[in-house]
């Protein structure tokens, strides 16, 4: 039995803003969208799903809590992370500057608006 893929689907607080938030820091555009309670965004070969607190509570009543936190880390590999942060802090993203990992990765994190950690590496240049 092949496994063909792994998607995260993360839980989030506003589609709107998560859609705008990962278009205007990563790159992503709308692959599939159902109202505002669904979204499939999309980058290269690369699929992150989100779906509302209240659309996921209803599909997944386990997931129910009284507040969204999140707790989870998204790692992505950049061929230029020194450009693509460089450019994420001219549009005035916060985040800590480029790090070497013990492993030799360069390496920085941005949170977006639900507390998702994103994991931002790369080679050097």
């Amino acid at each position: 039995m092949k496994l063909e893929r792994m998607t995260p689907n993360l839980m989030v607080s506003s589609i709107e803003q998560s859609i705008h938030f990962y278009h205007n820091t990563l790159g992503f555009d709308v692959v599939d969208r159902v109202e505002n309670n669904f979204v499939i965004l999309g980058r290269d070969d690369v699929l992150i799903m989100m779906e509302s607190m209240e659309a996921m509570v209803q599909e997944y009543p386990v997931l129910k809590h009284d507040a969204l936190k999140a707790s989870i880390a998204l790692y992505f590999r950049f061929d230029d992370i020194e450009a693509l942060v460089a450019t994420l802090k001219e549009k005035g993203y916060q985040m800590p500057d480029i790090y070497e990992t013990f492993y030799g990765t360069l390496e920085t994190y941005l949170v977006d608006p639900d507390g998702y950690v994103l994991t931002l590496s790369g080679e050097r240049q």
